[in-house]
């Protein structure tokens, strides 16, 4: 927050620009995160259905998808992935470490309700492509999106932060809208 005072003596206060999903709203960030932790699913189910000649774009896609999609979020709900430190309230680290957690517990228990749903045992190569291809994209997003919203505490004046794109880009609307 930059703070001027005017030649009447009141004091203009400047504050940096915020993106609405950016806010500090709790739900915004389980919205955002809930829904890229499904888009990286179903990446993961259309590659694999792609990779065996099957097609992307149909409900076979999703059908494909349920049972990690059902895993991931029983685990997550559990385990923290949409609480304080799933969110990086805490810290990037805490938010990579639930995302770690809900993981390692939610695509096995994916490929245990997929195994009960299709009353066959997948071969070890497919478990082993599901849970490194998974902590792939679903950590990998997660790390991602962990390092734009979380805090970094450690900054304690950042008033020489630099902005990034999304700031710049609101900063233009605004200006737009103005006219």
């Amino acid at each position: 927050m930059l703070s001027y005072f005017l030649s009447s003596g009141q004091e203009l206060e400047i504050g940096k620009p915020r993106l609405f999903l950016l806010e500090k709203s709790g739900e915004s960030h389980v919205a955002l995160l809930s829904g890229g932790d499904v888009l990286a699913i179903l990446l993961f189910s259309a590659i694999g259905r792609f990779s065996h000649g099957f097609s992307v774009f149909d409900a076979e896609t999703l059908r494909t998808a349920d049972p990690f999609i059902a895993g991931w979020f029983l685990s997550a709900y559990f385990l923290g992935a949409y609480g304080d430190d799933g969110r990086g309230v805490s810290g990037k680290t805490n938010a990579v470490t639930a995302a770690v957690k809900s993981w390692a517990v939610g695509v096995p228990l994916g490929i245990f309700i997929r195994v009960a749903s299709m009353s066959h045992i997948p071969p070890t190569r497919f478990i082993a492509v599901t849970m490194g291809s998974t902590a792939l994209l679903l950590i990998g997003w997660r790390a991602l999106i962990s390092n734009i919203l979380a805090d970094d505490k450690s900054k304690k004046n950042d008033v020489y932060k630099r902005g990034s794109p999304f700031e710049l880009f609101e900063l233009l609307t605004s200006l737009v809208r103005r006219w």
